[in-house]
């Protein structure tokens, strides 16, 4: 068998467990024969964020795919990681910024609309899907959830108590994120490509729940602001 770590990674939804037979989806079994090319015997791993990862074969090659689950490589862990709060950016730049976010731990993102948003729209499903394959490739055993939209005013109702929640404040004064101490579950929140309006900072600073910090003197982009200050905390 060839090392294990150098087998492909698939999240699939159904519940796994030693010896199940399971029939991957169309669009997978897609992937497997065509695209890895894949042939009956080989191995895959697979995960569903809930049970581990397991080490599977592939027992069916046709049109419709199947594989038997074999080994247990890792047990499922529970993590912590932030929540990011961002303004979405156009598409591409959304894409990046999904991709780093994952990779770098988050647990949920959370698309806010603010006054200065440009894009207004945002396809969540696509969002999911580049949730779960930068998933795969960096090797986590979990899955970030997407949220749907949700406006500034209705983020203390995402947030849990006692969940902190640290905006990154352009221009200001603010004490610099890597100055502070922040638990790991943290919301981090990046606002919009124009910045938060006045009355937005107002409404930020008058929870006790929130801290506003900088990222430094530049003015970042909202995708590098968010993996700056996602770094900043799995640091």
């Amino acid at each position: 068998m060839k090392d294990i770590t150098k087998m492909p990674r698939l999240f699939i939804q159904n519940i796994l467990s030693l010896g199940k037979t399971i029939a991957l989806t169309k669009e997978q079994s897609h992937y497997i024969r065509n695209v890895l090319r894949l042939t009956m015997g080989d191995f895959i791993r697979v995960f569903n964020g809930k049970d581990g990862e397991f080490l599977s074969s592939l027992t069916k090659s046709d049109k419709m795919c199947e594989i038997t689950v074999q080994n247990l490589l890792k047990p499922q862990t529970i993590s912590k990681g932030p929540w990011l709060f961002f303004s979405p950016i156009k598409k591409d730049r959304l894409s990046f910024l999904i991709e780093k976010a994952v990779e770098l731990g988050v647990q949920k993102l959370i698309p806010v609309i603010t006054e200065r948003t440009i894009v207004r729209t945002f396809n969540i499903e696509k969002a999911h899907l580049s949730i779960i394959e930068a998933s795969e490739q960096c090797e986590r055993l979990d899955v970030p959830e997407i949220l749907p939209f949700i406006t500034l005013k209705d983020i203390f109702k995402t947030l849990k108590e006692p969940q902190r929640l640290y905006f990154c404040k352009e221009r200001s004064d603010a004490p610099p994120l890597r100055s502070l101490s922040i638990s790991p579950d943290s919301g981090i929140l990046i606002g919009p490509e124009g910045g938060f309006a006045d009355t937005e900072i107002a409404f930020l600073e008058s929870s006790p729940q929130t801290q506003a910090v900088s990222l430094g003197d530049r003015i970042l982009r909202a995708e590098t602001a968010a993996i700056y200050a996602l770094s900043q905390i799995s640091s």
